[in-house]
């Protein structure tokens, strides 16, 4: 029998990198990341544009991914009006191009969070109708850049139990069908995402 003491073996975490338009968004993926799940296997660092729009995060991403190398780049995007489609679509082929992931929401991401509380819509919506329910659902204006707040009431505490409800109740594609996203009001991808953080699958 050898006495040699054993050699440790060291996990690696995969680093991920997210980059969000909104608080919203940060307050959600801050609060996945620190599952348990994510926090043993994943090094996931959320990153929030300043001045939000769709080719700022694409910026970031990029600045961000030239100094540190990432084994996945997630760019969260809201779908958002017809008028903003020509530069969304330019924006969507250049991370196509990179091979970023995309996390799209159609119209918005309050409508993924709604799928959280069982009202995903099922019929065309806007952002700001989203919006609306989202206040109805939670019965006051969404803490939205509250990280213990969303967690607790959007993702159904520390175990994230309301995302399976979610990701069975809201239309999804999977990140590279974001043309399917465009053309579906509502739909979404970040379930994908989502089910990366938590061990769960979209």
């Amino acid at each position: 029998m050898s006495l040699r003491p054993r050699k440790r073996v060291i996990q690696t975490r995969s680093p991920i990198l997210i980059v969000c338009e909104g608080d919203f968004e940060l307050s959600y993926f801050n609060a996945l990341k620190s599952l348990k799940f994510a926090r043993e296997r994943l090094s996931v660092s959320v990153e929030l544009t300043h001045g939000g729009k769709h080719v700022k995060v694409l910026e970031t991403v990029e600045k961000l991914s030239k100094n540190r190398s990432f084994d996945e780049i997630w760019c969260v995007f809201d779908a958002e009006g017809d008028a903003e489609r020509t530069l969304l679509t330019a924006t969507l082929k250049r991370c196509r191009q990179k091979k970023f992931q995309v996390a799209l929401s159609n119209p918005c991401f309050d409508a993924w969070v709604l799928a959280h509380l069982g009202a995903w819509p099922t019929d065309r919506i806007t952002t700001e109708k989203c919006k609306q329910m989202l206040r109805k659902q939670c019965n006051c204006e969404p803490d939205v850049c509250n990280n213990a707040w969303v967690q607790e009431k959007i993702c159904g505490g520390t175990e994230f139990k309301k995302l399976p409800s979610a990701l069975e109740s809201a239309r999804h594609f999977s990140p590279d069908e974001w043309e399917k996203i465009l053309e579906n009001n509502p739909s979404t991808s970040v379930g994908s995402l989502g089910g990366k953080l938590t061990g769960g699958k979209a």
